[in-house]
């Protein structure tokens, strides 16, 4: 049974609970006329996934700024700009590409409240080559012998011999090689758990990388005795073409990513990206330091791709097909294989199980 004043007390509670509310919600004045701040946003304005060499950038930034004691912008990881005065709600900063390796990059907002917390936010960019790789080819100025047992792997020209490294697991080989006759004057064999990959030699030094062991060896040049073991890393996990400039290693893993290594610790230096201006150059294999240039053949194509070392730019492309036509036959396998005499200023190619190696001239 219900008692008769029931009604009048629920409405005294319900009206009760109304008021509760409505005081709870009323604005929390700290200094009696502005609303106490009720979070922390600020922003990262940057339009557009990528970006050109060459170009400015402009990105907005939006802070609450009568909240904050310090703004600063940073790039890869670098502080490229900072702020901690006449701070304003919105501002500008103008990134500058044409010093920027190509590739990806990440551009960090670091925003200091004024108690000392500080936030992040990213955005993720990609720049790209400012121009198209310029478009050559290749003529066949002269033919060579080459031995079709020979998975070609790695080329290069020391003392006026051609010193070849081969693959395939359990076949594996570092060679010395005469040009003319094409015969093999000396080789040793790797261990059967090595799969050999590219060559080249630095400072009377032959250097050899494996494919999927990361093992590297460095020997003697006349006798191939192993003078050092060495491990290497590659975001692949994997090794596939090498050479050298004055002071590093260039290592490549079969991505459009190439490695500069130090060779006393074998650590790496710096990645460098290689993009065109349309986006990244993959699967970038047998290399080769020319004038200042890297050259690199694209795996399962004719194509060599010429970069800047310094920016990672993709300057041109030079179509080996004719090699094709000189073979009289369809190629046993892909083109690989790249030597320069830097005595002669003349440069071979090959591939692998070729049955001749060729002397080429860029047109």
């Amino acid at each position: 049974m219900v008692p008769n004043n029931y009604s009048s007390m629920k409405k005294l509670l319900y009206l009760a609970i109304i008021a509760l509310m409505v005081s709870s919600c009323g604005d929390d004045k700290s200094d009696g006329s502005s609303p106490k701040p009720q979070g922390f946003a600020f922003n990262l304005v940057s339009n557009g996934r990528t970006l050109t060499a060459g170009e400015s950038h402009t990105m907005r930034i939006e802070i609450p700024a009568n909240d904050v004691q310090k703004v600063e912008l940073f790039l890869d990881g670098r502080s490229i700009w900072s702020k901690n005065e006449q701070l304003s709600n919105k501002m500008e900063y103008v990134l500058e590409t044409a010093s920027m390796p190509l590739g990806s990059h990440r551009i960090e907002l670091e925003v200091t409240k004024k108690d000392g917390k500080a936030r992040k936010k990213a955005v993720d960019k990609v720049l790209l080559a400012a121009n198209p790789p310029k478009k050559r080819s290749a003529m066949v100025v002269n033919s060579y012998t080459h031995d079709n047992q020979a998975f070609t792997q790695g080329l290069e020209f020391y003392k006026g011999f051609l010193f070849e490294g081969t693959g395939n697991r359990g076949q594996s080989t570092l060679r010395k090689v005469n040009l003319e006759t094409g015969s093999v004057d000396y080789k040793i064999h790797l261990d059967g758990q090595y799969f050999g990959e590219g060559i080249t030699v630095f400072n009377d030094k032959v250097y050899q990388i494996t494919y999927t062991s990361k093992k590297g060896f460095v020997y003697e040049p006349d006798s191939f005795k192993v003078l050092k073991e060495f491990t290497f890393n590659t975001n692949k996990a994997e090794g596939w073409g090498l050479t050298h400039d004055s002071e590093y290693l260039i290592m490549s893993d079969g991505s459009h990513r190439l490695y500069f290594v130090d060779t006393i610790n074998f650590t790496t230096i710096k990645t460098l990206e290689v993009y065109s201006n349309t986006g990244p150059v993959n699967y970038l294999n047998e290399l080769e330091y020319i004038d200042g240039k890297i050259y690199a053949n694209q795996w399962q194509s004719y194509n060599v791709v010429v970069i800047d070392p310094q920016t990672g730019a993709a300057l041109e492309q030079i179509d080996l097909y004719p090699l094709v036509d000189e073979l009289g036959e369809t190629p046993p396998e892909v083109l690989n294989g790249l030597a320069y005499n830097h005595d002669t200023k003349k440069l071979y190619a090959t591939g692998k199980y070729w049955p001749k190696l060729f002397e080429i001239e860029i047109k």
